[in-house]
């Protein structure tokens, strides 16, 4: 499981674990939730599944994969380099916000982990397209308002009309 490869990698104290085991968690039980609601795609999550567990998405056989993803669809903002997420990252600590798994990694360590990262999710969102599955891949160094429009864009073509019109 993510949390404990996560809490294996550094010394997390007892706290920080249980602050990733309840995070990871709460991803999986959204998830179970969404998976059982009896309606057609018409849920966005920020985080969830396939962010989170990319690595373990990525070695299911390929029918537990189909049954997991099935009914979604995915918006992949993918750094043409790496370094960007890790200047973001960097940014948000700087003004407050650190994830647990990210306190106290260096620069180069953070780099890494978004080396690997971006390595599961597109091997995830590989398998996705194999399967059919509606893929949006942006580039996240493109600016804010051109990713909004292609996700605005690529949700209409999905659900229909979303825009306000007034």
């Amino acid at each position: 499981m993510k949390a404990a490869r996560l809490a294996s990698r550094r010394n997390l104290n007892s706290l920080q674990q249980t602050t990733l085991l309840n995070y990871h968690t709460k991803i999986v039980m959204q998830d179970l939730t969404l998976a059982q609601r009896d309606s057609h795609l018409n849920v966005v999550l920020d985080e969830g599944l396939i962010h989170n567990f990319a690595a373990e998405l990525s070695i299911l056989p390929r029918s537990t994969f189909t049954n997991l993803v099935t009914m979604r669809a995915l918006i992949y903002l993918r750094p043409d380099q790496p370094e960007t997420v890790v200047k973001r990252l960097l940014d948000r600590a700087a003004a407050g916000h650190v994830l647990t798994h990210h306190q106290g990694l260096s620069d180069t360590e953070l780099l890494s982990l978004k080396i690997e990262s971006v390595s599961y999710l597109d091997q995830v969102t590989d398998r996705l397209a194999e399967i059919g599955l509606p893929i949006l891949k942006l580039v996240a160094e493109l600016p804010l308002t051109v990713c909004v429009d292609k996700c605005i864009d690529f949700v209409e073509t999905l659900l229909g009309p979303v825009r306000d019109i007034n």
